[in-house]
């Protein structure tokens, strides 16, 4: 007489390697969510009186498909406009976000950009603007961990009057956990910028880069945040935030 038995079926993988089963691997999730994105390498780079300046020389090395390229560009006028921000390892044109942030007492504008990177290998970075003017930037991250497809969950961006603190972007409401959140922020005097409380200071001045700065941080909880500076001069600033989920 054959008996019948019963079993309680657990959902397993197993994995062989050179023929030996190396056992079951358990797959879990936190209940945060996901993990929030991670920041791989920074690029900045100034350039002269043009209407286009790019930025090639990564801290690493090469960049890797399926990342994504998230940055702020800067430009030494209030009347010129940024056409476009393009990128060797991105199909078609980066999407510009608060374009252009205009800080008409000084002079200058900012602008935020992303793009998700389809080849690995060299990028270079280029920015078009509409004149030829005094001087302009380009400082980017790459980000490892961002959504595949629509990662931005919030953005603002603020121009500043004169030795105005704290040098904020103002205040964006993220809806999804583990946000990374990316700052930037330009001025016009060769005075160093600080990150913000609870911020990572990735790019910071020095020679030609003193105005310039970006900073990043992993938002827990989805809720209103703010990309914050401190440091700067008595001057004018710009200060821009993009948020982006995993």
């Amino acid at each position: 007489m054959r008996k019948l038995f019963s079993f309680t079926i657990i959902f397993a993988l197993f994995s062989f390697v050179q023929g030996q089963l190396l056992g079951p691997i358990l797959m879990s999730q936190a209940s945060g969510g996901a993990a929030a994105p991670t920041f791989i390498q920074q690029c900045v780079s100034q350039g002269g009186a043009s209407t286009t300046f790019t930025c090639s020389a990564w801290s690493v090395g090469n960049v890797t498909a399926g990342n994504w390229i998230v940055g702020g560009a800067g430009w030494f006028s209030a009347t010129d406009t940024l056409t476009s921000v393009a990128a060797t390892c991105v199909t078609g044109n980066l999407t510009l976000v608060d374009n252009p942030t205009v800080n008409s007492s000084a002079g200058y504008s900012t602008a935020g950009f992303y793009g998700k990177v389809n080849a690995t290998g060299s990028c270079t970075i280029t920015g078009t603007i509409t004149g030829a003017d005094y001087g302009s930037i380009i400082e980017a991250h790459e980000i490892h961990g961002a959504a595949a497809s629509t990662p931005l969950d919030g953005h603002s961006a603020n121009a500043l009057g004169y030795g105005v603190t704290p040098l904020t972007s103002n205040a964006a409401t993220t809806t999804v956990n583990n946000d990374y959140i990316f700052g930037y922020g330009l001025n016009g005097c060769p005075t160093l910028f600080a990150a913000g409380s609870g911020f990572t200071l990735r790019i910071t001045g020095s020679g030609v880069y003193n105005g310039a700065a970006t900073e990043d941080e992993a938002q827990a909880t989805a809720g209103s945040v703010a990309a914050i500076f401190t440091g700067g001069c008595a001057s004018y600033n710009n200060v821009g935030m993009m948020a982006f989920h995993p």
